[in-house]
């Protein structure tokens, strides 16, 4: 995808509510393209980042992640953990993506929140309808775009959402959450008598440290 940057005003600004700054989409070659939140503390936009395609690489406390297609990262541009970087190395394929800035406390707070819980890496289908939301924007570039206050509290809200939605998902869908359905069937099927964590442990097949770690 060509490269676009689209600045966002925000019409009737509310005080408050989330606004959009920009949305822009990126190619990256080098390993000359390094962010680190460590030198932007006085940054308070959050954004997300979304491979289009190649890959690039997130590091957050928990270690490096690498960020290829369908996948992305949410952060506050001031966290002092985190950064970004196209790899070192051998040469690879460019880094494409498309992100999104915005701003906003009550953002802030909702951001801190979904990354405390789920992470800052996050997976979506390249044909979610906020990812072509986003590529929609090329046909802007390089202009100032105009949202109201409630369009881009709208679009702040629809992706927070949707990588909530996408975090949820996965956590249904892996081991951990298998066990605990499994251990809510045999809870539901032993209510004539005292099952104890030991017991449940054994049927189930695994430690009682490790179940109690699960729930």
């Amino acid at each position: 995808m060509k490269p676009f940057w689209v600045h966002i005003q925000t019409v009737g600004l509310i005080e408050g509510y989330p606004r959009v700054a920009h949305v822009a989409s990126e190619t990256a070659t080098s390993p000359d393209y390094h962010f680190a939140g460590k030198d932007r503390l006085g940054a308070e936009y959050c954004f997300v980042q979304y491979t289009l395609a190649g890959a690039g690489r997130f590091r957050d406390r928990h270690g490096e992640h690498v960020v290829g297609p369908g996948t992305g990262f949410l952060c506050e541009a001031c966290d002092s953990e985190t950064a970004y970087y196209y790899p070192t190395g051998p040469e690879g394929e460019p880094w494409s993506f498309v992100f999104f800035n915005f701003v906003g406390e009550a953002a802030r707070v909702m951001v801190r929140g979904l990354v405390a819980r789920h992470g800052h890496v996050f997976s979506l289908p390249a044909d979610h309808a906020f990812i072509k939301e986003l590529l929609a924007f090329q046909s802007h570039d390089q202009l100032t775009y105009s949202l109201s206050a409630s369009e881009g509290a709208r679009m702040v809200t629809d992706l927070l959402t949707a990588l909530t939605d996408s975090a949820e998902q996965k956590v249904k869908s892996g081991p951990e959450h298998r066990l605990i359905k499994q251990a809510n069937k045999v809870l539901q099927q032993s209510l004539d008598r005292n099952l104890n964590a030991t017991e449940l442990a054994r049927q189930l097949g695994v430690s009682r440290e490790h179940l109690s770690r699960v729930f």
